[in-house]
């Protein structure tokens, strides 16, 4: 089935409106005549003439007139960019040639678990939800070329643009014009000891309240953030987050998930889920360490000989030899197969060179290499050997860091072997997000009945065993694996 891959365009009028400069629950009594507002309502008194509608905003039940078009029959309405044309205690908004109305039917239960990814990249979270019975409906990616990873390997409608701006947002809507749950893997630079720390005073940190305010406007049910542990205690983020609970009188639960409690990887990040009133507040869960995969070894049993040109694109070029080299003489940083993968990184191929991703145009500096030093995990290549210096080293294969990082092996990418690296070290365990999905689908059966059925850890043995047996179908040359009980027993499986 083809994909509806939309490019980035542009606004019908001629200055580009941000969603993060607008008030997402403006104290309507307060508005000055002129002014452009962003607001979701529900209907008082509809006009059947379509001239003059009473309304009152969600969820403060503030009263107010609306000069404009409306259908009628929906639950709530998302005016954005609608005029201030006068003021007061019960003030007049006024639809204008720039004004956009999202309007939205009652939620149903089984829209809740339609999922739209904010901040997609190529679709590892996703993956992680479909695994926890939830559908990915559309996905929004400010890279085009990560767009097309997400696009290869999933049926949701993919909008390519910037989350921070109405017309992206308009695009969401018209692509799943339903509420629906929304997930974010919000940029990690502002917040990750990597990166640049800058955490508000970044502009990349407006991924959070742009997804915050597009969660409201978009009618979400429930936000699933995710980010690097530093995010949940680094205060611009705690301050949105507490805001939008505030004034949307959402529920918060959080906590920060170990991959390598449950498989051979170093990966902490911060979960943040936001539910609606109505759910409840959901308790979220840590892992059950499970000590049967400990080592590389035991997903991935030994190095598998790659097609020769994919080798060819990995491997690293003079001057990454001479950087991981050092004053060792050769490259040092090789996988250890009886060890834990350290956290795979956007950069592990690209810290030498522009981003194949686009994101940045040159390499790291020599002053960035050298306070925070170089990092990525090595191999020896097997298809080629070098006469003078003996071993080719290589960057990891996306497969190979993919399986490590709880991602399914057999999905099918892109040819640009760098391009899928990066991709996967910027991704939200599937894993991860499995668990945190599945905890979701039990507050929504809890709501809806009173009780759940999902036995969490069971069902998250499962997926867990089912990963394993596809890593087991790419690496079928190596019978002697290390044993493991997971594929004979589920050791969550009676809770």
């Amino acid at each position: 089935m083809p994909l509806l891959i939309e490019s980035l365009c542009s606004p019908s009028f001629a200055m580009v409106q941000r969603i993060t400069d607008h008030d997402y629950c403006p104290d309507v009594t307060t508005l000055s005549t002129g002014k452009l507002v962003c607001l979701v309502s529900t209907v008082v008194s509809m006009d059947d003439l379509q001239v003059c509608h009473r309304m009152a905003t969600l969820p403060q039940g503030q009263h107010f007139l609306y000069e404009g078009n409306l259908p009628q029959g929906m639950a709530s309405h998302s005016l954005l960019l609608v005029k201030v044309e006068s003021e007061g205690a019960v003030p007049t908004l006024k639809q204008t040639q720039e004004s956009i109305c999202l309007s939205y039917p009652q939620c149903s239960w089984q829209g809740s678990k339609d999922l739209i990814e904010f901040c997609a990249g190529m679709g590892a979270l996703g993956q992680g939800a479909l695994a926890a019975q939830f559908t990915p409906k559309v996905a929004v990616e400010l890279r085009p070329s990560l767009a097309k990873l997400y696009a290869a390997n999933s049926t949701a409608k993919i909008v390519v643009g910037d989350i921070t701006e109405i017309s992206t947002i308009q695009r969401v809507y018209e692509a799943h014009p339903y509420s629906a749950t929304i997930s974010s893997g919000i940029s990690c630079q502002p917040y990750s000891r990597l990166g640049d720390g800058g955490s508000g005073g970044d502009t990349r940190a407006a991924t959070l309240p742009a997804t915050l305010a597009a969660a409201h406007y978009l009618r979400a049910v429930v936000v699933i953030l995710e980010c690097v542990a530093p995010a949940g205690e680094d205060g611009y983020v705690r301050w949105h987050v507490e805001q939008f609970c505030k004034r949307t009188n959402f529920n918060r639960s959080e906590i920060i998930l170990n991959l390598h409690e449950v498989w051979p990887c170093r990966r902490q990040r911060w979960w943040c889920v936001l539910s609606a009133p109505a759910l409840g507040r959901l308790d979220l869960q840590n892992f059950m360490p499970m000590q049967d995969l400990e080592t590389v070894r035991h997903v991935m049993p030994a190095m598998k000989e790659w097609p020769l040109e994919e080798e060819k694109q990995l491997q690293l070029t003079p001057i990454e030899v001479e950087a991981f080299a050092g004053k060792s003489g050769s490259p040092g940083h090789c996988i250890n197969m009886k060890g834990v993968l350290p956290c795979a990184l956007h950069a592990w191929g690209s810290q030498m060179f522009a981003c194949p991703c686009g994101c940045r145009e040159n390499g790291f500096s020599q002053a960035r290499l050298a306070s925070k030093g170089l990092f990525g995990v090595l191999a020896i290549s097997k298809n080629e050997c070098d006469e003078k210096n003996g071993s080719i080293y290589r960057h990891l294969h996306p497969t190979e860091a993919a399986v490590l990082c709880g991602l399914d092996p057999g999905l099918v990418w892109d040819s640009q072997m760098r391009l899928v690296l990066g991709a996967v070290g910027q991704l939200a365990s599937p894993l991860q997000a499995a668990w945190i999905c599945l905890q979701v689908q039990q507050l929504f059966q809890r709501a809806q009945y009173g009780r759940t059925s999902i036995r969490l850890c069971r069902a998250f043995g499962l997926y867990r065993s089912w990963l394993l047996a596809r890593a087991e179908q790419v690496w079928p040359a190596f019978p002697a694996q290390v044993p493991s009980p997971t594929l004979n027993k589920h050791s969550y499986g009676s809770q």
